[in-house]
C-alpha cells in the first residue's frame, strides 16, 4: 500500500486552488477573488483544517470529528475558520433564507447527516409530535422531521415551530446544534471544483485517489517532490486551460448543472416551484450551459406532465433547446389537435435541421402522421431484413459473439467493432489536431478533449481537417499515419478511445477493401458534430469473399434505436454496405458443443482442483469427438473422493497437471458452447485453473438440468442417474468423467431434438 505525506489533502488542495486561480483567473468574480485571498492569508493549521473540512461529503461538521494529526490546535484553527467567514455556527447558517432552487434545503441535509440517535435527540428538544420506535430505522425517524422542514420553508427565514413546541421558537435555541459547524463558503468552493472537474461530481478526494493508485488519470505525479510543490504546479500549468471563455459562461454552466443534478433527489413542490421559475430565467447562452438548462427543462416538463400538468410541461418543453425536448413537445402538440402547426414545425426542421435526432424524427412524423404511412422507419427496417441466422440460445448474453463465431466458421474474418473502430480511427487520425494547445484537456482527469466536449472541433480546425484528409488519399498513406501515431502514443490516455495491440491489423483490411473517401467522409461528419455522432455504429466488421459489410445483429425482441439508424445511413451515403441481421434461437447445426464433466477433489472450487476431466464434442446431432485425461491436482485426493470416483493418489501421481493438457484443451474448446449436468460447477472448475495460469476462460454455456426441466418437466429428480434411467441412457461407471460426459451428451441431443419439434424446424 502506498503512503502518503502527512499534509497531502493541503498539497492537492493547493494543487487543485493553483489552477483555478491562474488558469481560470478570467473566470472568478470579485467575491470569489476575495476567498483565495483569503485562503491565502490563512495560518497553516488554519488551512489544514478548512481542506479537511472541505473533503468532507457534507457541508455541515461536527466539532468532535476534527482530530487530524498534521493539525496542532484544532479549537485555534477553528476560530480562525469562524473569524474569516469560512465557517459558521450551524444554528446560524440555518437561519439564512435559500433562494427557488432544486438543491436540498440545508436543514434537510443537516438531518440527513445525522445518525439516528442524534435525530431522536433533536426530536425530544423538539418536542415532536408522534415520534417513532426506538427501533425504527434512520428512514422512519427522517420522516417524522417532515412537518418542521414544511415550515422551514425558502420564503421564512425563521422556521415556526410553535405547532410542535411551546417553548422553541428557532433553531439557535437547540442543544444539538451547538457542536456543529456549516462551511459557509460551500457553494463557492464547489464552483471552484466545478471549474477544475468540469462536472458537479468532482471531490478533492481524487487527488489522493490519484496518488494511491486507486483512479487511474492520463498522467501522474506520483514523483512529485512535496518539498517544491509550487515549482511543480508551475510546470503542470503550462499544459492546462480553462473550461471557459466567459465568466457568465461558466457560472450559468455551473448553475444548470448542479440544478439537473439536484433533480432526481428533489421534491414534487421544489420541482413545480422551480419549474415555475426557470421559465422566468434568462435563457444561457454559453454551449456547456445551454446543453444543461435544455435537459433540466426536458426532465422537468417529462415531471409536469405526469403530474397532470400539461400547460406548464407545455411550456417547459417548447423553451427547452433539448432534441427530446422538441420531439416531445410536438408530439404532445399533436396530441392537443394543433395539426397545423406542428406540420410547419416539422417541415422547418426538416429544411434547417438542428440535429440528425430531430431530422429523421421529422421526416418519420411526418410521414406516418401526414402521408398515411402506416409504421416506423425503425419497424420497417427490421421487418425488411433478409431470413434470420440461427443461433443457440446460449448466444442469448453474447449474440454479436455468437455471430461472429457463426461467420468465423464460414471462413469469413470478423470483428466486434461497434463504436470502438471509428472511435479510434477518428482519435489517431486526428491524433495532431485533437491534443494540440487549445484542443486538448484541461488537466489529468479530463476524459474528453475541450475540443469535442464543447462542439467546436470543426469550427476551429475545418482547415486543418480537409487538408489532413486530402493528404491521406491512397491506403498506404493513412496506414503509414496510423502507424506513426501508434509508434509514438501507443497507450496514452486520451478519452476518445482505448488502445488495443489488433487496432492496426483490424485497419489494414479496412483500408484494403475500402475507398478511402469512403473513410474520410465518415470521420469529416464525425469532426463536424463529434458527440452525436460517435455512436450506434454497427455492431460487427464482416470481410467475406472480398468484401467488405458492416453488420448491425438484432435477437428476438431488440428494436433499432434512432442514433442506430443514423450511423448506418451515414455509412451507406459514404459508400459502405450495411445490413441489420437478425436471430432467431434454435439449434444451429454446425455449432459444436463440448459436454464437459470433470471429478474434483471436493466441492469448493476456490480451493479444490480437478483430478479427471471429460469431454464429449457434439455437431450436426452427433457425437464427433471425445477427450479424457486424469489430471493431477497437485493436492491429496481424500478418502470419500476416492470411494466416490474410484480415482486414488497413485493414479494421478503421474497424469499430466493442468497447464500440461492447456494446449489440447484450447483447441477442443474452440468456437464452442460449454455444457454439462449443474453447468455452474464444472464451469467454475474450468475457470479457476484458467486463472491459476493468468488465463481467461470464456465460453457460452448450457445446463442439461436446466434444459430437461424446461423440455421434459414434472420429473421426480433431475440428477444425472435419475434422468438416465428414465431415459435408458447407458452410465455405466458414474463419477467418471468421460462416462458422465457420455450421459449428459445424450440428455443435450434429447433436448435439442425436443426444442426443433416444438419450432417446426427438421431435426438436427
Amino acid at each position: 500500500m502506498k503512503t502518503l505525506p502527512e499534509k497531502y489533502y493541503r498539497d492537492h488542495f493547493l494543487e487543485f486552488l493553483r489552477y483555478v486561480e491562474v488558469v481560470c483567473a478570467h473566470l472568478l468574480d470579485p467575491h470569489d477573488n476575495a476567498i483565495v485571498t483569503k485562503i491565502h492569508a490563512l495560518s497553516e493549521d488554519g488551512l489544514c483544517l478548512l481542506v479537511r473540512m472541505l473533503n468532507r461529503k457534507w457541508p455541515f461538521v461536527a466539532l468532535n470529528t476534527l482530530d487530524y494529526s498534521e493539525i496542532s490546535d484544532v479549537p485555534a484553527a477553528l476560530l480562525e475558520l469562524e473569524q474569516v467567514g469560512f465557517v459558521l455556527p450551524a444554528a446560524q447558517a440555518l437561519q439564512r433564507p435559500e433562494p427557488t432552487s432544486l438543491q436540498t434545503p440545508l436543514a434537510e441535509l443537516y438531518l440527513n447527516q445525522l445518525t439516528k440517535p442524534q435525530l431522536q435527540q433533536l426530536a425530544a428538544e423538539l418536542e415532536l409530535p408522534q415520534q417513532p420506535n426506538r427501533s425504527a430505522t434512520k428512514a422512519i425517524w427522517l420522516e417524522a422531521f417532515l412537518p418542521v422542514l414544511a415550515n422551514d420553508s425558502r420564503q421564512q427565514p425563521s422556521p415556526d415551530l410553535t405547532s410542535h413546541s411551546a417553548d422553541l421558537q428557532s433553531w439557535q435555541t437547540m442543544p444539538s446544534l451547538t457542536s456543529w459547524f456549516y462551511v459557509a463558503e460551500h457553494e463557492a468552493f464547489h464552483y471552484f471544483r466545478y471549474l477544475y472537474f468540469g462536472h458537479v461530481r468532482g471531490t478533492l478526494n481524487q487527488f489522493s485517489m490519484r496518488d494511491l493508485g486507486v483512479m487511474g488519470t492520463r498522467q501522474s505525479f506520483l514523483n512529485r517532490n512535496n518539498d517544491d510543490l509550487s515549482n511543480d504546479l508551475s510546470n503542470d500549468l503550462s499544459n492546462m486551460q480553462a473550461r471557459f471563455q466567459q465568466l457568465t459562461d461558466a457560472k450559468d454552466a455551473w448553475f444548470w448543472a448542479n440544478e439537473l443534478a439536484a433533480f432526481k433527489s428533489s421534491s414534487t413542490t421544489q420541482r413545480l416551484t422551480f419549474a415555475d421559475h426557470c421559465l422566468r430565467l434568462q435563457r444561457p447562452t454559453g454551449y456547456i450551459a445551454l446543453q444543461e438548462y435544455g435537459a433540466l427543462l426536458y426532465q422537468l416538463g417529462k415531471f409536469a406532465l405526469n403530474e397532470k400538468e400539461d400547460d406548464l410541461a407545455l411550456r417547459l418543453l417548447q423553451q427547452s433547446p433539448d432534441p427530446r425536448a422538441v420531439e416531445k413537445y410536438l408530439r404532445l402538440l399533436y396530441q392537443t389537435g394543433d395539426t397545423a402547426t406542428v406540420e410547419e414545425k416539422l417541415n422547418e426542421i426538416v429544411e434547417n435541421p438542428e440535429s440528425e435526432h430531430l431530422l429523421y424524427f421529422a421526416l418519420d412524423f411526418l410521414q406516418r402522421k401526414f402521408e398515411n404511412k402506416r409504421t416506423s422507419t425503425l419497424t420497417d427496417i427490421l421487418r425488411s431484413c433478409d431470413t434470420p441466422v440461427i443461433l443457440d440460445e446460449a448466444h442469448k448474453n453474447q449474440v454479436e459473439k455468437g455471430m461472429q463465431l457463426h461467420y468465423q466458421r464460414r471462413g469469413a474474418l470478423v470483428w466486434r467493432t461497434e463504436n470502438r473502430l471509428w472511435r479510434a480511427l477518428f482519435g489517431m487520425t486526428f491524433w495532431p489536431l485533437l491534443f494540440r494547445e487549445g484542443n486538448g484537456f484541461c488537466n489529468e482527469f479530463d476524459r474528453l478533449p475541450l475540443a469535442l466536449r464543447e462542439q467546436r472541433f470543426w469550427r476551429e480546425n475545418e482547415r486543418e481537417i480537409r487538408a489532413l484528409l486530402a493528404e491521406l488519399d491512397t491506403p498506404g498513406k493513412w496506414l503509414r499515419h496510423l502507424m506513426a501515431i501508434a509508434a509514438q502514443f501507443y497507450g496514452t490516455a486520451n478519452g476518445v478511445f482505448r488502445w488495443h495491440s489488433a487496432l492496426l491489423e483490424i485497419y489494414s483490411h479496412v483500408l484494403q477493401h475500402t475507398p478511402v473517401q469512403a473513410l474520410a467522409q465518415v470521420l469529416m461528419e464525425m469532426s463536424q458534430d463529434y458527440l452525436q455522432r460517435n455512436d450506434g455504429f454497427p455492431d460487427l466488421l464482416v470481410i467475406d469473399n472480398g468484401r467488405l459489410r458492416f453488420e448491425e445483429i438484432k435477437a428476438p425482441g431488440d428494436s433499432l434505436r434512432r442514433n442506430q439508424l443514423m450511423s448506418m445511413r451515414r455509412l451507406q451515403q459514404a459508400g459502405f454496405n450495411v445490413v441489420v441481421q437478425t436471430v432467431q434461437w434454435q439449434v444451429d447445426p454446425e455449432q459444436p458443443y463440448i459436454v464437459v464433466d470433470v471429478e474434483t477433489t471436493g466441492g469448493a472450487q476456490g480451493y479444490h482442483r480437478i483430478i479427471e476431466i471429460g469431454l464429449v464434442k457434439v455437431c450436426h446431432g452427433q457425437i464427433i469427438e471425445e477427450w479424457q485425461s486424469l489430471i493431477n491436482p497437485e493436492r491429496h485426493i481424500p478418502r470419500f473422493i476416492t470411494e466416490l470416483t474410484g480415482i486414488n493418489n497413485d493414479m494421478v501421481a503421474t497424469a499430466p497437471k493442468f497447464h500440461e493438457v492447456l494446449n489440447e484443451l484450447q483447441r477442443f474448446f474452440a468456437d464452442a458452447i460449454f455444457v454439462a449436468h449443474n453447468v455452474n460447477f464444472d464451469y467454475s472448475f474450468f475457470r479457476n485453473e484458467y486463472e491459476r495460469l493468468g488465463e481467461v476462460f470464456r465460453l457460452p454455456k448450457i445446463c442439461t438440468v436446466q434444459r430437461m426441466r424446461q423440455y421434459f418437466p414434472g420429473r421426480d429428480s433431475y440428477s444425472l442417474g435419475a434422468l438416465c434411467k428414465s431415459f435408458d441412457i447407458q452410465l455405466t461407471h458414474h463419477h467418471r468423467a468421460l462416462d458422465d460426459a457420455r450421459a449428459a451428451a445424450q440428455l443435450l441431443l434429447l433436448t435439442q431434438a425436443q426444442a426443433a419439434e416444438h419450432s417446426g424446424l427438421p431435426t438436427v
